[in-house]
């Protein structure tokens, strides 16, 4: 779960792009689309949603020399696979079978409620969310989020969602600057 949270995360990943209901090698993510190099892998994506010429699209993740680090996590993940045959999914079960988008929301739910937070309102997109979320908080330009979540539009700001502390300072700013101070 480790591997497929981070890169999950950091690749701005829809659920199934990575976790497909029915996996086929033909559209979803095999062994044989991830390349490991030195200080990155990169996962080809072969279809998406907003690929309409269905030409795929390479997602790049790098090192983060953190705990959430996406190469670390997959890398290890890889390493422990029994199964590595290159048409199998990215992501599969103890008994190698896919990794399905119910069963990773029903492990990320239990992971979440383990650790006592509520899990009912986490869902297959919830990591996606939380990526366009903290790409903007951290002040990622708007064109650089919409490349790494694969967006055609701005739709990506249905995705942000804002916590009062951030709408109260951008209150207090907009009194600093009013004609009403």
């Amino acid at each position: 779960m480790r591997a497929a949270l981070t890169v999950a995360f950091w690749g701005f990943f829809r659920s199934g792009e990575l976790f497909p209901d029915k996996f086929s090698p033909h559209l979803h993510v095999t062994i044989a689309e991830v390349q490991f190099n030195l200080s990155n892998v990169i996962i080809h994506l072969k279809t998406s949603k907003t690929d309409t010429e269905k030409k795929g699209v390479d997602i790049r993740l790098f090192q983060t020399g953190t705990i959430t680090c996406p190469v670390q996590a997959l890398n290890t993940f890889a390493h422990m696979q029994s199964n590595k045959q290159t048409h199998s999914s990215i992501f599969v079960l103890p008994n190698g079978q896919p990794l399905t988008r119910k069963a990773f929301i029903a492990n990320l739910r239990h992971l979440l409620d383990r650790l006592g937070i509520s899990s009912s309102s986490y869902s297959g997109h919830s990591l996606r969310v939380e990526a366009a979320t903290s790409a903007a908080a951290a002040g990622v330009p708007d064109h650089l989020i919409i490349i790494l979540g694969r967006w055609t539009s701005l739709s990506y700001l249905r995705y942000i969602r804002i916590n009062n502390c951030v709408i109260e300072q951008a209150h207090n700013k907009i009194l600093k600057l009013s004609l009403f101070t």
